[in-house]
């Protein structure tokens, strides 16, 4: 009896393992452009002829939000009201994926393709670093003062905090750029990935643009004091 057991916890773990399966192909991508954005989705194998999943890369790189807002904050600090600016702090989280609105448009899109295709989710990846583009002031400054930054996150919904510590001179700058995005549409902030098809690895980056992430926190007054 125990060893039926232990015959059927192991069939069970064999079939588990092969219905999440993400060995994905590069044959027969689909791609379609999302605000401004590519999706890239990837389908697996199927021994089923009526269920075709498949699975998007990396996407939607955007600014975490909580209870309505971003999660976002640059404080500016002096002595006092008549004293010059000394310095300030900006901390914000970053995260990707598609959210459900996103995802059933993407899966319209999807179904007008393949009728038996479904979309899955994310696909597994490997996180591989995170980059501040541009050879300009405000990159020059982002790069020099991030005191801190964790791992990018490998799975959709996952966070990356980063933190930057600002002299008086570099917060002014930093100031007047949230106030001004379009002068920082140079800049990109960078998740970098690879991902395993059938044949190879692959790499992958998503970006967002500095300029979209300032335009937006702007409009919430909390987040810029």
């Amino acid at each position: 009896m125990k060893t039926n057991y232990t015959i059927i916890i192991f069939l069970c773990f064999v079939i588990t393992k092969k219905t999440f399966s993400q060995v994905v192909t590069s044959d027969n991508r689909f791609e379609m452009t999302l605000k401004r954005q590519k999706i890239v989705v990837l389908p697996t194998y199927s021994d089923n002829s009526s269920f075709h999943p498949y699975y998007y890369l990396p996407a939607n790189l955007h600014v975490s939000e909580k209870n309505g807002s971003p999660e976002f904050s640059f404080l500016t600090y002096k002595k006092d009201d008549n004293s010059d600016i000394e310095g300030g702090i900006m901390n914000f989280l970053l995260t990707w994926g598609l959210n459900a609105e996103q995802e059933g448009r993407v899966q319209n899109e999807l179904f007008n393709q393949d009728s038996t295709a479904t979309l899955m989710g994310a696909l597994m990846v490997e996180s591989v670093g995170f980059e501040i583009t541009g050879t300009k002031q405000i990159s020059q400054i982002l790069k020099k003062t991030m005191s801190s930054t964790g791992n990018v996150p490998n799975t959709s919904g996952g966070k990356l905090a980063l933190s930057f510590k600002f002299n008086g001179e570099d917060t002014k700058a930093i100031s007047k750029a949230i106030k001004n995005p379009k002068s920082v549409e140079d800049i990109d902030l960078v998740f970098k990935f690879r991902y395993k098809t059938m044949n190879q690895t692959d790499n992958w980056n998503i970006s967002l643009n500095l300029c979209d992430l300032f335009s937006y926190v702007i409009t919430f007054p909390q987040c810029v004091r």
